[in-house]
């Protein structure tokens, strides 16, 4: 096997690592944006229907305490 030959499974080999990490961090890149976009607009769904939430819980409140003994 001469040198040559070596050199260039040693290129392949340093390559194929670098271009796996990459991917994976790509894919890291991708669920962490996707994490974002479900925090915003959970955190601006909350933040139009808190006042209702709220609302619906004190009267369910209400509600079960005139029902208790």
């Amino acid at each position: 096997m001469s040198s040559f030959e070596d050199m260039m499974r040693k290129i392949y080999a340093a390559t194929s690592i670098a271009i796996r990490n990459r991917q994976e961090g790509q894919t890291f890149v991708e669920y962490a944006m996707i994490l974002g976009v479900l925090a915003v607009a959970l955190a601006g769904g909350l933040t139009v229907l808190g006042g209702h939430i709220s609302d619906l819980y004190a009267r369910l409140n209400t509600d079960i305490q005139a029902a208790l003994p």
